[in-house]
């Protein structure tokens, strides 16, 4: 006959294999803090395109409210990379980061993320306005940082 303390005791051995084992493994990285990035004009964002290939593409970014933000014509292949695929890389001057793009449609939010484009780019003011009139306007994204895989 088998005691009760006996059954305890090869559990409590397996649970403190087991825990040792999760501890030695390897945490998922922390959410990048790219906000060190903000003051920088440029950026490489890389997404996918259907065929598979890699699109690299300059993008002007702004930061509104600790969140980075991205505009795209709608005539964009890059733009519609992201609807179809947001799992995206951002490389910023010596640092590149995987990141999910969300469409952003609430109109306060896009006229804060405007504003801050034109602080920021105040020179590109004239040319967003031709390409919205001639291209149908602008897609804004919202990037949110993802762990890198292992």
């Amino acid at each position: 006959m088998t005691s009760k303390r006996s059954t305890q005791k090869p559990v409590a051995r397996l649970a403190a294999l087991i825990l040792g084992a999760s501890l030695a493994l390897p945490l998922p990285a922390p959410a990048a803090d790219w906000g060190v990035h903000r003051n920088e004009r440029e950026a490489i964002m890389v997404t996918t395109d259907e065929d598979g290939n890699a699109r690299e593409t300059t993008v002007w970014f702004v930061f509104v409210d600790s969140v980075l933000f991205i505009r795209a014509v709608r005539a964009a292949r890059w733009g519609s990379n992201l609807e179809r695929d947001p799992l995206v890389a951002i490389r910023f001057e010596g640092a590149e980061f995987d990141a999910r793009a969300s469409r952003v449609r609430q109109e306060p939010l896009m006229e804060a993320i405007a504003d801050a484009v034109a602080v920021k780019y105040p020179e590109g003011e004239g040319w967003g306005r031709f390409l919205r009139a001639m291209l149908g306007g602008l897609k804004v994204y919202r990037l949110d940082p993802v762990a890198s895989g292992p």
